[in-house]
């Protein structure tokens, strides 16, 4: 079989939706329950990521506050993997009464189980029964196909 000068073959690269903001989690905890007014989001423009960066199910989300700075800043948008929901060193996004939050999972100076920030300022999440695991995050979004990973 011959093919014309040109010929563009076909790529084994998979392909994935669009991968656009999913909302907005919170670093440091609300003072009131998040609401249909606080979900009220434009994704805008999708992300544009190489395939080794992302999986078919990862999410972007936008943060707001600064209690994971420096590893995280506000502002910084985050890519989630949903698969290591359950991970144990990296910081993981959890579903509260108060909005999606971005934490560590960890123990107090006590010896109690409890969502760490990155920051010493900011106090320890103890309602671990209202907190539910979305997922790892696993990099931060820098701009067309460039992420900052997260240890």
């Amino acid at each position: 079989m011959f093919y014309q000068l040109g010929h563009v073959f076909p790529r084994s690269v998979p392909t994935y939706k669009p991968l656009v903001l999913s909302g907005i989690a919170y670093a440091s905890r609300l003072e009131f329950p998040a609401s249909d007014w606080a979900t009220d989001f434009e994704p805008g423009a999708p992300l544009r990521l190489l395939p080794g960066q992302r999986t078919a199910l990862t999410e972007a989300w936008l943060v707001s506050g600064d209690s994971m700075s420096p590893t995280i800043n506000d502002g910084d948008i985050v890519l989630i993997n949903p698969s290591e929901a359950y991970s144990t060193h990296l910081p993981c996004a959890f579903q509260t009464p108060y909005g999606v939050m971005v934490k560590r999972r960890g123990v107090d100076g006590r010896g109690r189980n409890c969502l760490l920030s990155d920051n010493p300022d900011v106090p320890p999440f103890y309602d671990l029964d209202e907190a539910i695991a979305l997922g790892s995050v696993y990099a931060v979004y820098l701009g067309p196909r460039k992420i900052r990973y997260i240890s």
